[in-house]
């Protein structure tokens, strides 16, 4: 499992490099895979780099439906399959956000996050780093495991306020 972000010339399943690939459209136009949602709709009034890092990790972790999505990102990669996120890498903002990202996952789960120029880098990345992409022992998998915990109660919450719910749970 590897986390990478880049443009869409880059993705995976367009150069054909790994079919094991969750792919997600964070910032990118492209229509072609689904948009994780996960972009604030503003600068969360942030003052400096490290204030916007502190303000975009809560509205990952306070917003439900925000975090839900985050999970997406997380559960894949704990599926031990590899996260590629769709960027538009001439966007400052959003390269800002991925980048915030990034640092959120890595001091959370000890996950790397890695950026792609060319589609050799995950070639290289898969080869000589594979060692390196577990959950962080410790903090990294009690992390996980509380928020899988909170995803799966909300995740439940919604089906059941939506009339979403599944039979299995039906009386």
């Amino acid at each position: 499992m590897n986390l990478f972000y880049g443009n869409i010339q880059n993705c995976p399943t367009v150069n054909s490099i790994a079919p094991d690939y969750n792919i997600f459209n964070f910032s990118s136009l492209s229509e072609l895979y689904p948009n994780i949602g996960l972009i604030p709709p503003n600068n969360l009034g942030a003052l400096n780099e490290y204030d916007f890092d502190v303000k975009y990790s809560h509205y990952l972790i306070d917003n439900d439906m925000i975090f839900i999505r985050f999970m997406n990102i997380i559960l894949s990669l704990y599926s031990n399959r590899s996260v590629y996120l769709i960027i538009d890498t001439n966007d400052s903002w959003s390269m800002m956000l991925v980048e915030s990202l990034m640092k959120f996952i890595l001091a959370r789960y000890g996950i790397s996050g890695y950026f792609v120029n060319s589609s050799e880098d995950i070639e290289y990345q898969e080869i000589f780093n594979a060692d390196q992409t577990n959950f962080a022992p410790g903090y990294g998998v009690q992390n996980l495991i509380n928020d899988k915990e909170r995803y799966l109660y909300l995740y439940n919450k919604q089906e059941i306020l939506t009339g979403n719910r599944r039979e299995d749970y039906d009386d």
